[in-house]
């Protein structure tokens, strides 16, 4: 079931759940959020940055830092999780989103599945989801691109 909300509201729900496990792991976990709105699953949504933020804890040093932001850019909402553990190498990020894969001498435990389940929901959702560098962390950034939902596309499926 497709439905209009806002990208930041469902951000400001997920920190509830996720800011406890970042501080058992003596985490700084920072939101940064703005007026998104969007149209969709709200649940897959839930799930796509379940898993962004599961990652970030699990890969992230600990005391470490992970930055959650949300905006509108360029006709699109942005959604990005930017962390400061070890990062994904250039060569291995489209590789990274296949089921099961594990990269070589990662210490965190996992199945290798939360990447890919994000592309897909991404995918069916008309966004994009991309792998980068934070200049500002020095970690990884995942980023996820969706359309915004205007008046005259509020209608869209």
């Amino acid at each position: 079931m497709r439905d209009d909300f806002d990208l930041d509201a469902l951000g400001r729900e997920s920190a509830n759940e996720w800011l406890p496990l970042a501080f058992r792991r003596d985490m700084d976990m920072r939101f940064d959020l703005s007026a998104t709105p969007v149209r969709g699953s709200r649940h897959a949504f839930r799930e796509m940055l379940a898993n962004l933020l599961d990652n970030a804890i699990r890969y992230g040093r600990r005391r470490g830092r992970i930055a959650v932001s949300c905006f509108a850019e360029g006709g699109e909402a942005v959604l990005r999780v930017d962390d400061d553990g070890p990062g994904i190498p250039e060569d291995q990020r489209e590789r990274v989103f296949e089921r099961f894969c594990r990269l070589p001498g990662s210490a965190a435990e996992g199945c290798g599945l939360g990447l890919a389940i994000v592309r897909e929901l991404a995918r069916q959702h008309g966004a994009k989801v991309s792998l980068g560098e934070t200049a500002e962390l020095g970690g990884l950034r995942v980023e996820l691109r969706v359309p915004i939902r205007t008046a005259d596309r509020g209608s869209d499926a």
